[in-house]
């Protein structure tokens, strides 16, 4: 088969197979060979936001991370799913790509200050390890840290908090 019709069978894959691995997998694949397809983007959006299986979701806002960085609609996505899909484990990597993929965007790093002292302890544990490896020379960063490492109501965030500071990253005194 030639290339429209192995990315028409991708394409087709992707939004109807019943499987969440081969619909994730056609995403992957149009991602990487066809991403400059006018459809791909488009269609990577929708799945994003409304696949009904979390993992496709998430391979989706993935390969957006990856491919359309460059796009200010791909961060709006990620952070309308960070804030509010209601999988707790695409959220999660909502979060991660957001911290990964716009360290400099402004915002970022206060939105996940927010997030590190005010969302579900696993945020609030994410946001910690996120703010730890990308911010290492900011204070106030560090300030947070060490106050979620002392009085944290999680011991799961008080963990990754102290494991930041052990680490030797923690600078502020």
């Amino acid at each position: 088969p030639d290339e429209p019709e192995i990315y028409l069978m991708l394409k087709n894959l992707a939004k109807f197979d019943q499987n969440w691995a081969v619909r994730s997998a056609a995403i992957r694949e149009m991602a990487s060979g066809w991403p400059s397809n006018s459809d791909t983007l488009p269609l990577l959006a929708a799945l994003a936001q409304s696949d009904r299986s979390p993992a496709v979701r998430t391979c989706a806002l993935e390969q957006l991370a990856s491919n359309w960085r460059d796009r200010t609609d791909t961060l709006l996505l990620l952070r309308t799913a960070a804030e509010s899909d209601e999988n707790l484990g695409v959220r999660v990597v909502a979060w991660q790509e957001i911290a990964r993929g716009w360290h400099s965007v402004l915002g970022t790093v206060s939105q996940l200050k927010n997030l590190a002292q005010t969302g579900s302890s696993t945020l609030r544990t994410v946001a910690v390890r996120e703010l730890a490896a990308g911010w290492p020379a900011d204070a106030e960063v560090w300030l947070v840290l060490k106050n979620l490492a002392t009085s944290d109501s999680s011991e799961e965030v008080r963990t990754a908090a102290i494991e930041a500071w052990a680490s030797g990253k923690g600078t502020e005194e």
